[in-house]
């Protein structure tokens, strides 16, 4: 505990640098967004009948599976980095281009689209109301909760750790645990912020121990790795807990898929596999701001246009087009300044720098 509570002070060498990229955690990544970008092709083939009726369990199973650990590993990785940049002049104004930006951005133009496709097309699962275009900058739609709950993750640790750097940790899990004791008392809307409050902070403490990462490569920890998810995940699917608490249930199964994959990630790494995830993971904020209106659009136009109702078709051309073509346009796109505002917080133009 000595070393964490020094790592917290300015002016202490830290133990990563946020400039150094870690290769890791790009393959982590990189499995946490396949994972998002099926999971919501899955909940947009769900409200056709057809298909759900004759699926129900597989969809059930599927999503209850997924749910139960990628958006932990997400908050988990963000945690990891915290403490690494919490000293940084410009540390509000990144999290405002880097979070609050895109939110902003991608939430306006993917409820406009919504609303558009709802009101031309009769394909659509839902209607989307105009209101909506206002209101979602209030409460969040889709997926864009994360970027909403990550924002105020980060603000709350930021001004707990500035307040009292040593007992920063503290403070902020005492939070969540005040939020589990009362969560009937806490806005809909802050939910997410709170129940993932958690993993963020487990994030924070994984980032100060080098054991932590030295186990984490090795062999020999991956079939205890593997042991502790399948149970945590078999207490979870079933609802047989000892624990008698949903709660703690979703905890530890978030806990034990989260660190499941970093160990995979690894130990993926130092056998050079699947660099394909590395690849994906770099970039997973493009793939996460645009996958929806992809997966929705592929959606329509094999299920209403082409008429392919099999399931297998639909969720693999679903969520490799959910992955692949954002990556495309972020490519493109940033690569003309008057496209980039899209993927990136604009910068001052050479021409009127010179002005």
């Amino acid at each position: 505990m000595q070393s964490y509570i020094q790592a917290q002070t300015p002016g202490v060498t830290k133990l990563h640098n946020l400039s150094d990229r870690l290769l890791w955690v790009d393959y982590a990544k990189g499995v946490g967004i396949v994972l998002v970008v099926y999971g919501h092709v899955l909940r947009e083939i769900r409200p056709v009948k057809g298909l759900f009726n004759q699926y129900a369990s597989f969809f059930e199973l599927s999503d209850k599976f997924i749910y139960s650990f990628h958006m932990p590993l997400f908050f988990m990785l963000s945690g990891y980095f915290f403490m690494s940049s919490l000293y940084k002049k410009d540390f509000l104004f990144d999290k405002i281009r880097g979070l609050v930006y895109p939110f902003i951005i991608w939430s306006i133009l993917q409820t406009s689209a919504e609303i558009l496709i709802s009101t031309m097309s009769p394909y659509t699962n839902t209607q989307t109301p105009l209101a909506e275009l206002i209101t979602c900058l209030i409460i969040p739609r889709d997926q864009f909760w994360f970027l909403y709950a990550l924002f105020f993750i980060t603000m709350i640790n930021y001004f707990l750790f500035r307040l009292n750097a040593a007992a920063g940790i503290y403070f902020s899990t005492a939070l969540w645990v005040a939020y589990v004791l009362f969560r009937q008392f806490v806005p809909e809307t802050f939910n997410n912020t709170f129940q993932f409050l958690i993993f963020f902070n487990i994030g924070i403490l994984f980032s100060q121990s080098r054991r932590f990462i030295l186990i984490m490569g090795q062999w020999s920890f991956l079939l205890a790795g593997i042991i502790a998810f399948a149970a945590t995940e078999y207490f979870y699917l079933t609802g047989i807990s000892p624990f008698n608490s949903t709660i703690l249930s979703k905890f530890l199964v978030g806990v034990a898929g989260s660190v499941l994959v970093v160990q995979l990630s690894r130990l993926a790494i130092a056998a050079n596999f699947l660099s394909i995830l590395g690849y994906i993971g770099k970039r997973s904020l493009p793939i996460y701001l645009a996958h929806m209106l992809v997966a929705s659009g592929t959606r329509i136009f094999l299920l209403k246009i082409l008429k392919v109702d099999n399931l297998a078709v639909n969720c693999v051309a679903g969520t490799l087009a959910g992955i692949f073509i954002p990556l495309f346009l972020y490519k493109i796109a940033v690569k003309n300044e008057y496209t980039a505002w899209l993927f990136v917080f604009p910068k001052k133009s050479t021409k009127s720098a010179n002005r």
